[in-house]
Protein backbone atom coordinates (compact mmCIF):
# COMPACT_ATOMS: atom_id res chain seq x y z
CA UNK A 1 0.00 0.00 0.00
CA UNK A 2 0.82 3.57 -0.88
CA UNK A 3 -0.11 6.77 1.09
CA UNK A 4 -1.74 9.24 -1.30
CA UNK A 5 -1.59 12.59 0.47
CA UNK A 6 -2.95 16.23 -0.51
CA UNK A 7 -1.47 19.61 0.77
CA UNK A 8 0.76 17.81 3.44
CA UNK A 9 1.59 14.46 5.20
CA UNK A 10 -1.16 14.35 7.80
CA UNK A 11 -3.91 15.21 5.01
CA UNK A 12 -4.52 11.17 3.76
CA UNK A 13 -6.57 11.02 0.70
CA UNK A 14 -6.62 7.12 0.17
CA UNK A 15 -4.42 4.18 0.35
CA UNK A 16 -3.43 3.16 -2.98
CA UNK A 17 -3.29 -0.98 -2.66
CA UNK A 18 -0.93 -2.63 -5.94
CA UNK A 19 -1.55 -5.75 -6.37
CA UNK A 20 1.17 -8.07 -7.83
CA UNK A 21 0.08 -11.17 -10.11
CA UNK A 22 2.57 -13.17 -8.02
CA UNK A 23 0.34 -14.44 -5.24
CA UNK A 24 3.94 -14.63 -2.87
CA UNK A 25 3.65 -10.80 -3.67
CA UNK A 26 6.01 -8.52 -5.25
CA UNK A 27 10.24 -9.92 -4.93
CA UNK A 28 12.59 -7.01 -3.49
CA UNK A 29 13.63 -4.44 -5.69
CA UNK A 30 10.51 -5.02 -8.55
CA UNK A 31 10.25 -1.86 -10.66
CA UNK A 32 6.89 -0.20 -10.08
CA UNK A 33 5.72 2.94 -12.45
CA UNK A 34 2.93 4.73 -11.51
CA UNK A 35 0.91 6.79 -13.67
CA UNK A 36 -1.50 8.97 -12.20
CA UNK A 37 -4.08 11.81 -14.23
CA UNK A 38 -6.74 14.21 -13.89
CA UNK A 39 -9.57 14.17 -15.87
CA UNK A 40 -11.63 16.91 -16.74
CA UNK A 41 -14.11 16.06 -14.34
CA UNK A 42 -11.66 15.86 -11.42
CA UNK A 43 -11.12 12.13 -11.00
CA UNK A 44 -7.98 11.36 -10.45
CA UNK A 45 -6.82 7.97 -12.64
CA UNK A 46 -4.05 5.99 -11.14
CA UNK A 47 -2.40 3.27 -13.02
CA UNK A 48 0.93 0.89 -12.28
CA UNK A 49 2.86 -1.26 -14.37
CA UNK A 50 5.28 -3.68 -12.18
CA UNK A 51 8.26 -4.86 -13.54
CA UNK A 52 6.58 -4.60 -17.22
CA UNK A 53 3.04 -6.00 -16.34
CA UNK A 54 0.13 -3.86 -15.76
CA UNK A 55 -1.20 -4.18 -12.00
CA UNK A 56 -4.31 -3.75 -10.33
CA UNK A 57 -4.62 -0.64 -8.58
CA UNK A 58 -7.20 -0.17 -5.81
CA UNK A 59 -7.73 2.88 -3.71
CA UNK A 60 -8.33 1.87 0.06
CA UNK A 61 -11.27 3.84 1.77
CA UNK A 62 -11.39 6.77 -0.77
CA UNK A 63 -12.20 10.54 0.20
CA UNK A 64 -12.73 9.33 4.10
CA UNK A 65 -11.91 11.37 6.52
CA UNK A 66 -13.41 8.82 9.25
CA UNK A 67 -14.33 5.33 9.97
CA UNK A 68 -16.53 3.91 7.55
CA UNK A 69 -19.37 1.19 8.01
CA UNK A 70 -19.78 -1.76 6.08
CA UNK A 71 -22.39 -0.07 4.36
CA UNK A 72 -20.48 3.15 3.27
CA UNK A 73 -17.65 1.01 2.20
CA UNK A 74 -19.76 -0.52 -0.39
CA UNK A 75 -21.50 2.48 -1.44
CA UNK A 76 -18.26 3.81 -2.13
CA UNK A 77 -16.88 0.64 -3.91
CA UNK A 78 -20.07 0.91 -5.91
CA UNK A 79 -19.53 4.84 -6.60
CA UNK A 80 -16.05 4.12 -7.81
CA UNK A 81 -17.12 1.27 -10.25
CA UNK A 82 -19.92 3.65 -11.39
CA UNK A 83 -16.99 6.59 -12.04
CA UNK A 84 -14.71 3.84 -13.89
CA UNK A 85 -17.24 2.84 -16.21
CA UNK A 86 -18.24 6.75 -16.76
CA UNK A 87 -14.55 7.12 -17.57
CA UNK A 88 -14.02 3.56 -20.02
CA UNK A 89 -17.43 4.42 -21.99
CA UNK A 90 -17.37 7.81 -22.54
CA UNK A 91 -19.50 8.81 -20.08
CA UNK A 92 -22.20 6.05 -19.78
CA UNK A 93 -21.94 3.65 -17.44
CA UNK A 94 -24.20 0.02 -17.87
CA UNK A 95 -27.78 0.47 -16.39
CA UNK A 96 -26.59 -2.63 -14.12
CA UNK A 97 -23.98 -0.70 -12.22
CA UNK A 98 -26.27 2.55 -11.33
CA UNK A 99 -28.65 0.08 -9.99
CA UNK A 100 -25.66 -1.38 -7.63
CA UNK A 101 -24.70 1.85 -7.17
CA UNK A 102 -28.96 3.11 -6.10
CA UNK A 103 -29.03 -0.18 -3.87
CA UNK A 104 -25.61 0.81 -2.06
CA UNK A 105 -26.81 4.19 -1.54
CA UNK A 106 -30.14 2.75 -0.07
CA UNK A 107 -28.57 -0.21 1.99
CA UNK A 108 -26.39 3.06 3.46
CA UNK A 109 -28.87 5.09 4.27
CA UNK A 110 -28.23 7.68 1.43
CA UNK A 111 -31.06 8.03 -1.78
CA UNK A 112 -29.92 9.47 -4.86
Amino acid sequence: ELPICVGNANKMLFNLKIESKDPMGFKKNTPVHLSARINADKMLHISATCDGDICAVEPVSPFANKELSSEDRIALKAERKANNEIYNQGGTPSLETLEELRDAYERAGKFL
